[in-house]
């Protein structure tokens, strides 16, 4: 009984796998050095530096560029005259929009365009890239007494 109760226990424990600590990303630490960050929100723990991490640069944005929001479809940000959504393999789509002021994540394909005369919606998934008029919401009015 007890030769079965060790083969048993001994089962049971090689059944088991390792676990793994959810990985957040990497950032650089007071050193410059690039370190692992692993855990999860407010338990953070890090991991051994990286050797190398090649830090070349690999695109830039006009100077001209305002608002800005990086988004899974790529950069999508302002030029005072444009909404321009750059891609990853460096193709953009430009659309005329004055006056643009912030963006906003909507979801994973859309962004939230804010201007001075309104609200819009830009959809950004490949081939279906759209501006839309979002409707305005009724401001509450104020009374004073």
């Amino acid at each position: 009984m007890k030769l079965f109760s060790l083969l048993t226990l001994a089962a049971c424990a090689s059944a088991q796998t390792a676990m793994t600590v959810p990985s957040i990303g990497v950032m650089l630490d007071a050193a410059g050095l690039y370190r692992p960050v692993y855990g999860i929100a407010g338990n953070f723990t890090l991991g051994a530096p990286i050797e190398a991490i090649d830090s070349a640069v690999l695109d830039s944005l006009p100077s001209t560029a305002g608002a800005v929001l990086r988004t899974t479809h790529g950069t999508v940000y302002t030029d005072g005259e444009h909404l321009i959504l750059r891609r990853p393999d460096a193709s953009e789509i430009r659309i005329a929009l004055t006056g643009a002021m912030a963006l906003r994540s909507m979801s994973a394909d859309w962004v939230q365009v804010s201007t001075s005369t309104g609200n819009f919606a830009f959809h950004l998934e490949p081939g279906h890239e759209a501006l839309f008029t979002l409707p305005g919401a009724a401001r509450a009015e104020v009374r004073r007494r």
